[in-house]
């Protein structure tokens, strides 16, 4: 058991390190040998752990996909509609963008090496995308059936949803540590169901749709 721990947490030390070295100097620019100097460990020491850096990137974004896929499946409220699709794009928003706050360094290196021409990440980022499409899509079209949203394809609503999610990510790496999570996530959420159109009385926003407390989100005690 002992010898288990010690392998794991030497795997974790490398990608902290990791982490450190594809923040400061980019991953097109990082060498495994200096992965291995930050991490303290020798060079070969790496390949015993990982085949590459590419696998060292796709193993950082694969622990980044599961924070958010995690948090969504558990915030997403797909099987009931009680909660309202307002209620249940907040949660989502409110929780992803809370999960990225709290590892604010390596969501800065997953969001840029997404984005980039040559990213290693290739291979694994449309199953992920394709899985937050799938549930928030499912989320819309329960919502349409419900006349809670105006008809509309449920896949290219689902799709733009998760899209503005990432633009969320980067605005709250743009504003570092000192984000306002809660903020951030209302007016997103507040713009994707109301857009740029005024009411009758000249004002749109989540009142009626998000209860008027974030503490009203949190679950009930057992």
């Amino acid at each position: 058991m002992p010898r288990i721990m010690d392998v794991e947490g030497r795997r974790d030390q490398i990608l902290r390190a990791a982490v450190k070295i594809f923040g400061e100097r980019g991953y097109s620019s990082a060498t495994i040998s200096d992965i291995a100097n930050e991490a303290g460990v020798a060079h070969g020491t790496v390949y015993l752990y990982f085949r590459s850096k590419a696998d060292i990137l796709q193993s950082l974004h694969a622990s980044f996909a599961e924070w958010l896929t995690g948090d969504l499946s558990g915030q997403v409220n797909v099987d009931s509609v009680d909660t309202g699709l307002g209620v249940d794009l907040y949660r989502m928003f409110r929780g992803a963008l809370g999960v990225c706050s709290q590892h604010l360094q390596i969501t800065e290196v997953c969001i840029r090496e997404r984005v980039s021409p040559d990213s290693d990440l290739a291979p694994g980022l449309k199953l992920v995308d394709g899985l937050l499409v799938d549930r928030v899509s499912e989320r819309v079209a329960r919502a349409i059936a419900n006349g809670e949203a105006r008809p509309v394809r449920p896949e290219f609503a689902g799709d733009m949803i998760i899209r503005l999610l990432g633009v969320a990510i980067r605005r709250l790496l743009a504003l570092g540590p000192g984000a306002d999570v809660d903020l951030l996530a209302r007016e997103m959420v507040d713009f994707i169901m109301f857009g740029l159109a005024a009411d009758s009385d000249g004002r749109n926003n989540l009142a009626g749709v998000l209860v008027s407390s974030p503490d009203d989100l949190k679950p009930e005690p057992a």
